[in-house]
């Protein structure tokens, strides 16, 4: 999946969302490190960052054993 790319057009027509609202959530995902988008003549096609991709599913995936909670950097509550 992170290897395909899509053109915002083709984003909204699936999402049935306006185009306007797909751009601005895409732009915040780029400015974000998410996604990552070059220029195919006169659309701009988008992809996911595989290696984040792949970060947040461990970072969601369940745990066998519950981390070590820490309310802060000092791991004090």
């Amino acid at each position: 999946m992170a290897d395909r790319c899509v053109c915002v057009k083709e984003m909204w027509q699936h999402l049935c969302l306006p185009q306007a609202v797909v751009s601005q959530h895409l732009k915040v995902l780029k400015e974000s490190g998410i996604v990552t988008a070059r220029r195919e003549g006169t659309r701009v096609c988008y992809s996911l960052q595989a290696e984040l991709m792949a970060e947040l599913v461990t970072v969601f995936s369940p745990r066998k054993v519950p981390a070590p909670c820490a309310s802060g950097p000092s791991g004090r509550q």
